[in-house]
């Protein structure tokens, strides 16, 4: 069934769930609203590439250009063996395609092996394979979060530029078939989030396109950024980052 929390999430089905996974979820998302930051983040963001496959015209990557770096494995290792036991959960992307990386698979597996409780990554999909799933599946993969904006050709195309609509649909076949002990969530941005109308009809067109083929749907806000680092946003509702008081962001430094 669904359900709407903070005129977000807009669906979610009743997913069993360990009891520290429980309480873990249940700080990350009450730490915010009390405006106290814990001792050690609950999570990391860990970006192992900037780079992406998608133009897409909403998103800063597509016109900062960063150089075509990965993040090191070893370098990544010591950084899973200093936040052993400290970090409830890591993000194995910030700004870029995570299915990028060729050692994403023993990424997922070393973290796993080291009881990060909750592991996962964004993705826009379209570079997922069904090797690549069975290995994350088996690793242990937590979480999976799809971009995916719209529910039909013409619109995730014109918006998620460089992706194909039937290989997406294809690789999310196979994720459900080969990733069973994989939690999905698909989500879109809300592009057009002054039009209220529309927006429902988006939001009730969208759920009853894709609740089949996952287990959570989560409906962003757009934010239009000021200049880089200004925090300037425009948006008319009010806004306060939940981020400074849940995770901390480790990106590669680009000289």
């Amino acid at each position: 069934m669904g359900v709407l929390i903070n005129d977000l999430m807009v669906f979610n089905k009743n997913i069993n769930e360990s009891p520290e996974y429980y309480f873990y979820r249940k700080d990350w998302n009450a730490i915010p609203n009390k405006h106290n930051r814990p001792g050690f983040p609950l999570g990391i963001d860990i970006e192992i590439t900037a780079n992406c496959n998608l133009k897409c015209d909403f998103c800063r990557t597509t016109y900062n250009k960063y150089p075509n770096k990965m993040m090191n494995i070893e370098d990544y290792k010591y950084i899973i063996k200093q936040i052993e036991g400290k970090c409830k959960t890591i993000k194995l992307n910030w700004r870029g395609e995570p299915t990028l990386h060729p050692d994403l698979c023993e990424m997922v597996k070393f973290a796993k092996n080291k009881n990060i409780l909750d592991v996962y990554f964004n993705t826009n999909a379209q570079l997922l394979t069904k090797d690549m799933i069975i290995k994350l599946n088996d690793y242990g993969l937590d979480r999976i979060s799809i971009s995916i904006d719209g529910y039909n050709k013409d619109y995730y195309e014109k918006v998620r530029k460089g992706g194909k609509w039937d290989k997406l649909n294809e690789n999310l076949e196979l994720l459900n078939k080969y990733g069973l002990n994989i939690r999905k969530r698909i989500q879109s941005v809300l592009i057009k989030s002054s039009d209220i109308d529309k927006i429902k009809e988006y939001k009730e067109n969208y759920v009853n396109h894709w609740k089949n083929s996952c287990d959570e749907i989560l409906l962003l806000e757009r934010k239009e950024e000021g200049e880089y680092g200004a925090n300037i946003f425009k948006n008319k509702t009010p806004f306060i980052c939940e981020h400074l008081h849940q995770r901390l962001v480790i990106f590669i430094l680009y000289m």
